[in-house]
């Protein structure tokens, strides 16, 4: 037993030996390690936040045209407006003219975009030829002003510097208050319904666009639960609570009052927390509380007001 314990020994300094002149001790401080690594992700986020910046500051230099709808949906005209739809893959478009006749002018392309496997973007077809604008259904796509700011809004030239600039930088996305989205790489549209060409898609009802274009909101829902609201009048009111629910992010607060002769908020702590996180599992809770509500005797406005305007104040004040 010795001898092979020797012999183990023996084998572990000989290991040993052999790897020292390719190792050196170095000891390990995991305080200066943090630091450094949370010095690489904040350059790497300042890297980001800075692109978002730099667009918008070109955008803000370019000021939008003022021509007439004929300018700018006239083939003919040097104002006339074309822009790579993502829908067709192509700058083609149809242009309806005002009358009453059904007529139509279809208007040939003269880009499209040539579609490559992208491996850093999940293996999508992606095309670096130009951003690609998609416009909502509901939206008619040859409007004069909408043209414009879709003019306006062409900035693939930074588009592309930030993409050569950082290597794993995602879509480059671009989603104006008309309703428009621009996005750069461009890449194959992705259809609800392709056959029927169904497309429901609005940039203006996604997270971050909400999140962007408006600020962290203290909301209080007030639901009268009076006699009167029986029957069908309750339950649009509970569709209207959902859509009001819908629009709320993370960074959103929020609480559900019922009232009628007596005010009760819907929280288990009926408002005594203050107002509360607007998280999926909260804004899921106090809906289904909702359905446990009845309605019953008479709406009384004044009190449900004051004690909705002491909820938002008591919350300004845990906030500050």
């Amino acid at each position: 037993m010795d001898e092979r314990g020797k012999s183990k020994n023996g084998m572990g300094l000989l290991k040993c030996n052999m790897y020292e002149p390719y190792m050196s001790p170095e000891q390990y401080d995991p305080r200066k390690e943090l630091k450094e690594s949370a010095r690489i992700v904040e350059n790497y986020m300042n890297k980001r936040a800075k692109t978002a910046w730099d667009a918008k500051q070109s955008m803000e230099t370019r000021s939008p045209t003022n021509y007439t709808d004929e300018e700018v949906n006239n083939k003919n005209s040097r104002h006339f407006i074309r822009y790579m739809s993502a829908k067709k893959g192509s700058d083609a478009t149809v242009i309806y003219p005002h009358n009453h006749l059904g007529e139509k002018d279809d208007v040939n392309e003269t880009r499209h975009f040539e579609w490559t496997v992208n491996a850093n973007f999940y293996q999508l077809n992606t095309s670096n030829v130009a951003s690609a604008v998609h416009v909502p259904t509901p939206l008619y796509d040859r409007d004069a002003q909408l043209l414009q700011k879709l003019d306006w809004s062409q900035i693939d030239v930074l588009y592309r510097s930030k993409r050569d600039e950082i290597s794993d930088l995602g879509f480059q996305l671009f989603c104006s208050e008309s309703g428009f989205m621009r996005f750069f790489p461009a890449t194959t549209w992705y259809w609800e319904n392709e056959e029927a060409k169904l497309d429901l898609f609005d940039c203006r009802n996604t997270e971050w666009y909400i999140n962007s274009a408006t600020c962290s909101k203290n909301v209080i829902i007030m639901l009268d639960m009076s006699g009167s609201m029986l029957g069908q009048r309750f339950e649009i009111a509970k569709q209207t609570t959902e859509a009001i629910l819908e629009t709320l992010s993370h960074n959103d607060y929020f609480n559900m009052m019922t009232f009628s002769k007596e005010v009760k908020f819907l929280d288990s702590c009926n408002g005594t927390s203050g107002l509360l996180q607007a998280t999926m599992r909260n804004k899921k809770d106090l809906r289904e509380r909702l359905d446990f509500a009845t309605s019953e005797g008479k709406a009384e406005y004044e009190i449900a007001l004051r004690e909705a305007f002491a909820q938002l104040l008591q919350n300004e004040v845990i906030i500050s």
